[in-house]
């Protein structure tokens, strides 16, 4: 009885919408970050005339670089070069150590993308690999997706996958082994609100729902029965989650996903325990928003869909700069 009236509260309190029993349209694997959804892919918007760059990459990067090919480029190549452009810049390359890459990503280098349809990527240790990039569409479903194949052996596959829901990377393999990550400095508002929202929901659905454990009860504490965690790649360590969320979240949302993690599970000499059963949770979509400049240390997104079990309903996420990162920090229902 206990433990479901404390799984029941986990996300009652910052919507004044009613939460779900079920998942909706994300599944959830636990930043970007994000982690892993199953969102509808689609081709990326155009970025508009109200939504501007926070931080361009150096011109140097931008100017100079975008006009020096890589070695590798061919001639013969007919490439679209228009459909290159949108992904061109500066990336950092991501692998995991231990869990997802979006929990405990390593940064493993940096990869440039040029207009010419080239790239250049720099490893830890200064080694320099060039080679090509084809952009294409693939059909899962019914539904088309954005792909950017790179030449050569330099990441974890040669096929990156671009999603609507997380337009700030490109995704290879597949349960999250790598990825290639924009440089902070080049992303949209939208971009930030997009990982954030993804991030949210992840984490949100990750402590409602739980992970995979033990079947049998590891101990009881306060009349509650918890069970040994048993699938880490979610839930490396009770720090690095709470890393997770100071890091992207403040305000309600802070104290919302704080609260969360510390009523799921538990960690006794090194060892992670978690509540079994299953709360209520909701999820905003993490697309098709419009982005509105408050000052240099707010911006809101707004039209932003919640779904519910029940209904779908719409309202304004607000993003806060804190200590220089973008942190999701509260939200305004359009039905108030």
């Amino acid at each position: 009885m206990k433990k479901a009236i404390i799984l029941s509260v986990l996300t009652a309190m910052s919507l004044g919408i009613a939460g779900c029993g079920e998942k909706n349209t994300v599944s959830s694997g636990v930043s970007g970050s994000g982690f892993e959804n199953s969102a509808v892919i689609s081709d990326k918007e155009e970025t508009t005339a109200k939504e501007t760059q926070l931080t361009s990459v150096s011109a140097e990067q931008t100017v100079t670089d975008a006009n020096q090919p890589a070695e590798e480029a061919s001639a013969e190549e007919n490439t679209d070069y228009e459909s290159i452009k949108p992904f061109v810049g500066l990336w950092r390359y991501q692998v995991p150590q231990n869990s997802y890459v979006y929990v405990d990503g390593k940064e493993c280098g940096d990869v440039v993308i040029y207009e010419d349809a080239t790239y250049k990527y720099t490893d830890p240790d200064g080694n320099v690999t060039t080679g090509t990039v084809k952009h294409r569409y693939d059909e899962i479903g019914g539904t088309k997706i954005q792909i950017l194949t790179f030449s050569g052996d330099s990441f974890g596959s040669h096929d990156g996958y671009y999603l609507e829901s997380a337009p700030y990377e490109l995704r290879f393999g597949n349960g999250n082994s790598s990825r290639l990550a924009r440089d902070r400095a080049g992303m949209t508002y939208s971009e930030i609100a997009a990982e954030r929202l993804g991030s949210f929901n992840d984490l949100n659905n990750t402590f409602c729902h739980g992970v995979p454990h033990s079947e049998e009860v590891a101990f009881t504490e306060d009349d509650s029965e918890y069970y040994k965690v048993t699938d880490f790649s979610m839930v490396p360590s009770l720090n690095v989650l709470k890393d997770v969320i100071n890091t992207q979240f403040t305000g309600k949302y802070k104290d919302q996903l704080m609260s969360g993690c510390e009523i799921r599970f538990m960690e006794k000499d090194g060892v992670i325990y978690e509540l079994d059963g299953a709360g209520t949770t909701y999820e905003f979509k993490p697309s098709g928003f419009e982005i509105s400049v408050v000052d240099e240390n707010q911006f809101n997104a707004t039209h932003v869909e919640v779904n519910t079990i029940r209904s779908k309903s719409y309202g304004t996420v607000v993003f806060i700069k804190e200590n220089g990162e973008w942190k999701m920090s509260d939200f305004i229902s359009d039905e108030q």
